[in-house]
């Protein structure tokens, strides 16, 4: 194989596409692995350097396995698999000798794109996918047809993947959706919610730098006022002196839910790789593959590896009722430490008449007592809640919830934190909100009597406004994150605001129709064509009736196209070409780098009948090539063409003999 039939450079183009959205999530390593062995084989090629042996290659491979299992241990998942997959890709490179080395080559360069698409499914991701699969199967194109430009060959690529689109869509809607995870039980595309089952000192101010999207929102009327807009995700009863814990596992909620106001809405969360879902304050009803817990939480069936996409209804003012099984678990405290707290909450119960009398002393002491609420809370020390209370008092939400919940739980009152989020960012271009790693937050929820669990936020007394405008209006200006206060760029600051928000809203339609639609939305879409679930036979009829229409518009399109093209070239050539296809069909073939001159003198050879009308149609063709013509005698010229090659038969035998002289008389007179 020469160089020129191993195609090093296009392989590397396509290589380098499909591997570009990698080099910012695998180790540094592999990506300078790839780039020199990458380097190495162009150079190899372009300065004829000699390529590596047989021992040498099976050295490298096995120096890279042994770094992948080194770098990623015991988590051998996706971005290993990935790094595997770059690793070979790289090698595969320096060793190819024959056309299977190519093709295999080549195809790497697909699987990087598939795995590329496991990893994220944004709608950025999937049309830069589109373009790494068009340079792809260009060079595929430029491997089997080298001659002519790399430009004509990617537009023939284009071409090819817009006439696979109409099959490509209806395959989407109706081939079976997979559920979970193509990589099992860790996700690939798979993001981390910043709640997670445990809450500590920093463990929520650490997420307010973090600005990725945790879920968004869609009201189906107007959207409450900020002030209700606290996001559940976890209950937290467990303390241990310093921080909470989960505890129990949620169970179904065996009563229904009383209230009014009820607020609908469809929420498009981002994959988490865990079962909980976020829900308005207080969840009623929630999706089908979900269920409402005695907690108020929303708890799904599976881990959520991929977009979900779900409906709930919730109850702003509401009554959950008296609580059952737990209030072991909502009075539970270490049995020392924190004996200032202790003592204040047992006077407050002493001097009390009601537990919400309770209540409000606890709150009226974060309002009085000059708590500050702030990013970059001072250390705290052996007994941390008494340090925040009575010495610190500098902290964030999670320093305000825990302490006031065991303030309540000191005075023997059950109480629980609840993790989840507060607030929420409206897009002014879709109508929905946006909330944030960011918006992450705690506050407290009371048992009182006749009233269930209701919530209180002992930050929103330090901090109001953290409530009712965000972070933006709680935090002084240096404390805030970059993302929110676009200090470092200036007069474009709104530009990029604007921006940002316009992208969003294209990217959550396309999570929406793409990227959540699920085994649900598919249902969906087959019963407004007419099935149900259970009837096999029609639905196999319905795709195949589909797919033969995806088909059939495929090929009206392609033959549209086709016949616009045939149209479009050259009428001498098409002419000139249709003459050839009459001499073939009669046992003479035109060589393909004979000129039409020496092609009529071998047709006179073989057939003396025929010399005449070759001659002429010859004629006519070279002049109409070659000859300065104005535009009215090539027109006429060009209908001459036309005319003598639908005259031509060579198939009939001796019928041009006849014909020679006054064919020639006509000739002659159409000269004059």
């Amino acid at each position: 194989m020469t160089r020129e039939d191993r195609n090093i450079r296009y392989l590397i183009l396509a290589l380098s596409c499909a591997f570009a959205p990698q080099v910012f999530l695998l180790p540094k390593w592999i990506v300078l692995w790839v780039g020199g062995l990458w380097l190495y084989a162009y150079l190899s090629e372009k300065k004829a350097w000699p390529a590596p042996g047989k021992f040498l290659c099976l050295a490298l491979a096995t120096l890279g396995i042994l770094g992948v299992v080194a770098t990623f241990r015991r988590h051998l998942s996706g971005p290993a698999y990935i790094g595997l997959l770059a690793i070979m890709s790289g090698l595969k490179v320096l060793e190819i000798k024959k056309y299977r080395d190519v093709i295999i080559t080549a195809f790497l360069a697909y699987f990087l794109v598939i795995a590329s698409l496991f990893q994220a499914e944004t709608l950025a991701m999937t049309l830069y996918m589109f373009f790494s699969v068009g340079v792809t199967t260009a060079v595929l194109i430029r491997i089997h047809h080298p001659e002519g430009k790399f430009s004509q060959q990617l537009k023939i690529s284009a071409g090819i993947i817009a006439k696979a689109a109409p099959i490509m869509i209806v395959l989407f809607f109706l081939f079976p959706r997979v559920e979970g995870s193509f990589w099992g039980i860790m996700g690939m595309g798979s993001g981390r919610t910043g709640i997670g089952d445990e809450m500590y000192p920093g463990s929520v101010s650490s997420l307010v730098e973090n600005e990725d999207v945790a879920f968004r929102v869609r009201f189906e009327g107007d959207i409450p006022p900020r002030d209700l807009l606290y996001w559940r995700g976890i209950v937290f009863y467990l303390f241990d002196g310093s921080g909470w814990r989960r505890g129990l596992w949620p169970s179904m909620r065996r009563t229904p839910l009383e209230g009014t106001s009820p607020v609908e809405y469809t929420v498009m969360l981002e994959a988490h790789r865990k079962r909980m879902l976020f829900a308005l304050d207080m969840p009623a009803k929630g999706p089908r593959d979900a269920f409402v817990s005695e907690e108020g939480l929303l708890t799904a069936n599976r881990r959520v590896r991929s977009l979900y996409r779900y409906r709930a209804t919730s109850y702003t003012d509401y009554n959950t009722g008296p609580s059952s099984g737990v209030l072991h678990n909502a009075l539970g405290l270490p049995r020392a430490g924190n004996p200032r707290a202790r003592d204040l909450a047992r006077k407050w119960a002493q001097t009390s008449n009601s537990p919400e009398e309770i209540v409000e002393k606890g709150l009226e002491y974060f309002r009085e007592n000059d708590f500050v609420y702030t990013l970059k809370p001072p250390r705290l020390f052996e007994d941390p809640v008494d340090s925040f209370l009575f010495e610190t008092k500098k902290g964030y939400c999670e320093h305000f919830a825990s302490a006031f919940a065991f303030l309540m739980r000191a005075a023997r009152l059950p109480a629980r934190v609840v993790g989840g989020y507060q607030g929420g960012e409206k897009n002014p271009y879709a109508d929905y909100l946006i909330v944030r790693q960011s918006d992450a937050h705690a506050w407290v929820e009371v048992l009182l009597e006749n009233r269930g669990w209701v919530r209180v936020d002992p930050t929103a007394q330090a901090a109001p406004r953290r409530i009712q405008e965000g972070l933006r209006g709680a935090l002084e200006q240096a404390e805030l994150p970059d993302f929110l206060t676009m200090r470092n760029l200036g007069p474009f600051a709104s530009l990029w605001i604007k921006a940002r928000f316009s992208w969003d809203a294209v990217n959550s339609l396309w999570d929406v129709w793409f990227v959540g639609y699920s085994q649900w939305e598919q249902r969906d879409v087959l019963k407004m064509l007419g099935f149900r679930s259970g009837s096999w036979k029609k639905t196999a009829g319905t795709i195949g009736i589909l797919l033969f229409v995806a088909v059939l518009c495929a090929g009206i399109v392609f033959f549209r196209v086709r016949w616009r093209a045939l149209r479009q070239a050259d009428p001498v050539a098409r002419a000139y070409g249709r003459f050839c296809d009459k001499m073939a069909s009669a046992g003479i073939e035109k060589p393909p780098g004979q000129g039409p001159g020496d092609f009529a003198d071998l047709a006179a050879e073989k057939r003396a009948d025929l010399q005449g009308p070759v001659k002429k149609i010859t004629d006519i063709y070279v002049r109409l090539r070659y000859a300065p013509l104005s535009e009215q005698e090539r027109a006429r010229e060009i209908a001459r063409l036309k005319r003598h090659v639908g005259e031509f038969d060579p198939r009939a035998p001796g019928k041009h003999a006849g014909r020679d002289q006054s064919q020639g008389l006509r000739s002659r007179s159409e000269d004059l």
